[in-house]
């Protein structure tokens, strides 16, 4: 009788072992996800100073009816240069984890902002380096008469670009 009466205290080894399992399948699911985060906010960051570039290129060709040049965008280009007026305090965007990639036809050349204006005359696109992705392009010169991939193909793409014909 005395056995019966005898309460059991704390939990067995196989309880202990259980639960351990659990919480680690748990983690393993969630972590990918979790470290992803800052990567993707990072992402969209980049797409809202796109958009901001393309509100200065738009402003620019209607001041001065031709767009820029080809050209990374930063303070020492020319398309940085003709750029920089018609943003607030004349600050152009900038990467702030910068990814730079060779952009420009030099190979030696880096794109230091993050940001690349590409015009071949017809069209333009503002292209930056996405770390998770998708993209929508995997070229540095997309094909502005193509419409670019909406990325719902989840196919990785390295590159993100806005693309307007004119």
């Amino acid at each position: 009788m005395k056995k019966l009466l005898q309460r059991r205290q704390g939990f067995t080894l196989i309880e202990l072992l259980i639960v351990i399992v659990i919480i680690g399948i748990l983690s393993v699911g969630f972590a990918p996800t979790l470290l992803n985060a800052p990567k993707k906010a990072r992402d969209g960051v980049r797409k809202g100073q796109i958009a901001r570039i393309q509100q200065a290129v738009e402003a620019y060709a209607l001041d001065q009816s031709k767009y820029p040049a080809t050209g990374c965008i930063t303070s020492d280009t020319d398309v940085g240069k003709a750029l920089a007026p018609f943003f607030q305090g004349s600050v152009l965007p900038k990467d702030q984890s910068v990814q730079a990639f060779d952009a420009d036809p030099k190979p030696t050349a880096a794109c230091a902002s993050g940001f690349y204006f590409y015009n071949p005359g017809s069209c333009y696109a503002i292209m930056t380096k996405l770390e998770v992705g998708p993209g929508n392009t995997d070229k540095l010169t997309p094909d502005c008469a193509a419409s670019l991939n909406t990325g719902t193909d989840q196919k990785l793409t390295p590159y993100f670009a806005v693309t307007q014909k004119y």
